[in-house]
């Protein structure tokens, strides 16, 4: 997911799926969202990139969850996360910031 959003938005990033996600207020109500499950994280991430704003990533430490601790992705969120963010390659982002 990483690598293909630096290929098509021209980023540099090191993992768009972190789930921790810090921007100003009246930005993050601003963007039009239309995801509910784990392509969440992506359609913020390059809506963020359409408008121009620098993402700063910050190192976090987390221990991951097997199914038994909750864990709840499958494979086939990636499918999602793909359409969602070629998608949006081509979709304009009507907001100001």
């Amino acid at each position: 997911m990483t690598f293909l959003t630096n290929i098509l938005y021209g980023s540099s990033l090191t993992d768009i799926e972190t789930g921790f996600k810090l921007l100003p207020t009246p930005i993050a109500k601003k963007l039009p969202l239309q995801c509910d499950g784990f392509d969440l994280d992506p359609e913020i991430t390059v809506q963020i990139l359409k408008l121009g704003l620098k993402i700063t990533e910050l190192p976090v430490k987390y221990a991951p969850r097997d199914k038994v601790a909750g864990k709840k992705i499958h494979w086939t969120d990636g499918f999602k996360a793909v359409k969602v963010i070629a998608g949006y390659k081509f979709k304009k982002i009507n907001i100001s910031v």
